[in-house]
This record gives structure tokens, C-alpha cells and sequence, in this order.
């Protein structure tokens, strides 16, 4: 999120997510309790979409993105062949929803989905309520 510029540059990653509210971004996940990496089951985080339905209702954000693409599938509720970008046919009380490419994705796809995430950023109204 810094290198994309969507919160400033030298925010510590510690305060990242402070940082993102700040900005006018809400972060939330489909399951709170930590696991260990891709250990949840389908049906812990199928339990999570329903909260995050009533989040963007609630929120009215002007898009989602997903950062990991199993929790898109699940909220999606059937298999996405995006790689990444704006998921077709894909969205949550109306509102577009979009994947990042993977943390192991190669640099070059990476960069583009950055490159993506700040044209989105810029995009998106700034005097929403």
C-alpha cells in the first residue's frame, strides 16, 4: 500500500492499517482469528462472507479488493479465472471488486497490479460520506 501511494511513504507497517482508515480505506478479513498460512477451512471463511456483505452495505465503499484470490472465490461463491484485476460478473452490493495479484506472483505482474491499484486509488470519488 505504500509503494502503491495509497498511504504515505515511511508509514510504519505496523501502523499500516491506522494509516489506511486514515486515508478513507477500510480493511477487514473474512476470518478474524489468526491461522496459519491457507489453513482455513472453506467453511470458516464462508462464515465470514456474510459480515463482510453487511460491512459494504453498511461502508458503501466505491470498490473491494481482495489481496488473497481463495478469499474471492469463497465470497465470489465459485471459481474466478482472473489472475488478478477487476473480477467479471463479481460484486458485493454493487459495488466492483478487484484482486491484487499473489504475494509470490513475479515482480513484473506485481508491479503491474501496483501500477493498477494506483489508477484505481486516483479513480475513485474523494467526498464520499
Amino acid at each position: 500500500m505504500i509503494t502503491a501511494g495509497i498511504i504515505p511513504p515511511g508509514t510504519p507497517i505496523e501502523s499500516a492499517d491506522d494509516a489506511l482508515v486514515a486515508a478513507g480505506h477500510g480493511i477487514t478479513d473474512l476470518l478474524k482469528p489468526p491461522t496459519e498460512r491457507d489453513e482455513a477451512s472453506d467453511a470458516a471463511l464462508t462464515g465470514g462472507v456474510g459480515p463482510l456483505w453487511q460491512k459494504v452495505a453498511i461502508w458503501r465503499p466505491a470498490a473491494i479488493m481482495f489481496i488473497y484470490k481463495r478469499a474471492a472465490h469463497i465470497t465470489a461463491g465459485r471459481h474466478l479465472d482472473e489472475p488478478w484485476g477487476q473480477l467479471q460478473d463479481v460484486a458485493l452490493a454493487g459495488r466492483p471488486c478487484f484482486l491484487m495479484p499473489g504475494p509470490y506472483a513475479p515482480v513484473e505482474q506485481v508491479d503491474e497490479g501496483l501500477n493498477f491499484l494506483r489508477n484505481l486509488a486516483a479513480a475513485l470519488p474523494t467526498d464520499r460520506p
